[in-house]
């Protein structure tokens, strides 16, 4: 069995029926020896952290200034370099912000001033024994005034998931961790712990896990509820199967037993007004529906299957990603979210087989 397949049986095995994030692994040299992950609710300990790599290593480029105004932002994982891009909220037209070796997985400061997103180390192989070139993958901030980027996260991390709190002061992210290799059935495997949701400070990088590290159950999604006392986040639980999907909340700042929001629902996402939330059901092969918190009853907005759901800053529409498997790629849709456009969704931007792949979207204004 090749090196490639055995990442491939060894995601699987991590994600199960579900669409997992980027961190992938290969077959390599002998790994370092394991974080120690601390007790629960403890950052993942390494006494002697690798430096991180200088913007240069990483391959980054400031392009264009982020516009001014309403606008999408998506980022291209295909090249090489990655890119994160803004497109106008109708499609007509889009402005590449920067360049860099990777962007999976971003996120918007309230303030519209940072942008978070998870860049590899492209040293990984030297510092974590992990060959292939997205496993670990630390937390960035760009800073919009001065294009510039700065580290977050450090050590034997993957984050995605990124979501800053109201006041912009924290960062939510779904973390795997303490990336290393396990011999299973005679063949080595790289594996990892998490997805769980942490909370880093802006200011001083300090970082906290707010759910549990449990088996074969993934905590994805972290978005902060208004009055800032709560934490909405989704679970994917794999184990024992079938799958099954639900919206929880913990409570902040220290995390905690989770309260069911709504079952057979995933890949949340808050409305503006912190009273609506969108969702994939599961039991519809992915069906998106808008609901309200503490209701039942919910409405259906998009009858097709959709991810990375976003809401327009007034709340009144839903852009989302549309996988294509002709294409491989995704299309971007937008949708009323009184689901007045169900069957008849907008397309925004149409994906370009073999020329981009985007894996995520926000839509901001930026004053």
């Amino acid at each position: 069995m090749t090196a490639r397949a055995r990442l491939v049986i060894a995601a699987a095995l991590s994600c199960g029926a579900v669409v997992c994030g980027c961190g992938s692994s290969n077959d390599g040299p002998a790994p370092v020896a394991p974080t120690d992950a601390g007790p629960d609710g403890a950052e993942p300990v390494d006494a002697s952290p690798p430096p991180h790599p200088t913007p240069e290593r990483l391959e980054f480029k400031p392009v264009a200034p982020l516009p001014a105004g309403e606008q999408i932002l998506f980022n291209d994982w295909n090249g090489a370099p990655n890119a994160l891009w803004s497109m106008t909220p109708d499609g007509s037209s889009a402005t590449k912000v920067f360049t860099i070796g990777r962007v999976w997985a971003f996120g918007v400061s309230h303030g519209v001033d940072k942008i978070a997103f998870s860049a590899f180390d492209p040293d990984q192989e030297a510092h974590f024994g992990v060959a292939i070139g997205d496993a670990i993958q630390h937390t960035w901030l760009y800073d919009v005034a001065t294009q510039s980027i700065t580290p977050l996260s450090k050590g034997n991390v993957n984050d995605e998931c990124h979501a800053f709190s109201a006041d912009d002061k924290t960062l939510f992210v779904c973390r795997r961790y303490d990336f290393h290799f396990e011999d299973i059935d005679g063949e080595r495997y790289v594996v990892n712990k998490g997805w769980r949701i942490a909370a880093i400070d802006v200011a001083t990088s300090a970082t906290t896990f707010l759910s549990p590290d449990l088996k074969g159950e993934y905590h994805l999604g972290p978005q902060q509820l208004p009055g800032g006392a709560r934490l909405l986040y989704s679970i994917t639980k794999v184990t024992p199967p079938p799958t099954k999907y639900s919206v929880v909340s913990t409570g902040l700042p220290a995390g905690g037993e989770a309260t069911l929001v709504r079952a057979d629902a995933s890949r949340a996402s808050l409305a503006p007004d912190g009273k609506r939330y969108a969702y994939a059901n599961p039991l519809e092969k992915g069906a998106l529906y808008v609901g309200e918190l503490g209701a039942t009853a919910a409405t259906k907005i998009a009858t097709a299957a959709g991810s990375d759901l976003t809401w327009s800053p007034d709340g009144t529409r839903l852009a989302y990603l549309r996988f294509d498997d002709d294409k491989n790629c995704s299309d971007i849709e937008v949708v009323k979210a009184d689901g007045s456009q169900a069957d008849a969704p907008t397309r925004l931007r149409e994906c370009l087989p073999g020329a981009e792949f985007i894996t995520q979207l926000a839509w901001v204004i930026r004053k």
